[in-house]
Order: C-alpha cells, then structure tokens, then sequence
C-alpha cells in the first residue's frame, strides 16, 4: 500500500476498499453498496427531473439522492433559480424538495449546506 503498511510479496492479495480509501480519502463504508448506509460524506445531488406538483399549479419539486440514487431525507439545500431568487429548505422524508414556484426550474446553482437539521 501507499503508506508502506504492506509490501509486495506477491502471496497477499490488496484489500480494494483500503486502497480506495487511501487513494480518495474517504471511508472504507463509502465504496460498499451493503455499508453505505455508514459513510459519512453521502454526495448528494439534485435529480434534473422537475416533478410538478400536482394539487399546486405553478409549482414543482426536484429529488435529490445521493451518488448511489438512495434518496436523502430531512437533506439541506440551497438552490439559485433561473428568475435569481434563492430558494433553500429540507427535504422531505422521500427525498423532495419543498413545493418551489416555476422560477426556480430549471436551478442555476445548487448547493448542500453542512448543516444539520
């Protein structure tokens, strides 16, 4: 490995996640589909879908899930609509935004705040 903890022999095979980790710098939980519940840094991403609101004409919600697709509940956010108005919140418990009006579709900017909830 990188940091010299173990030495090409050629009888011991490389632990994936462990090489992964030190080559991202990430937790070893982030690189396991049955272990990424555990990872501390989750990327979350806004889903381009905008998804009307169907008992709010003129508003929308956007998903945002995490690298993996995994929806992301009670996530901050902030995002810069089209019309300049900035719009932030928390997503629901299935991953949605609040209701936003059309001017925030499509986003500018979007940004995930450290902040927790």
């Amino acid at each position: 490995y990188p940091d010299g903890s173990v030495v090409a022999d050629g009888r011991t095979k490389p632990d994936f996640l462990k090489l992964q980790s030190l080559r991202t710098g990430r937790a070893r939980e982030c690189f396991s589909i049955i272990r990424y519940y555990k990872c501390p840094d989750r990327r979350p991403q806004l889903l381009p879908e905008w998804l009307p609101a169907p008992d709010k004409p003129g508003f929308g919600r956007y998903f945002i899930a995490d690298e993996w697709g995994n929806e992301l509940p009670r996530y901050h956010y902030r995002l810069l609509g089209k019309s300049g108005q900035s719009f932030q919140g928390r997503t629901d418990p299935s991953g949605r935004t609040q209701p936003l009006p059309d001017s925030a579709h499509p986003p500018l900017e979007v940004q995930f705040p450290e902040r927790k909830w």
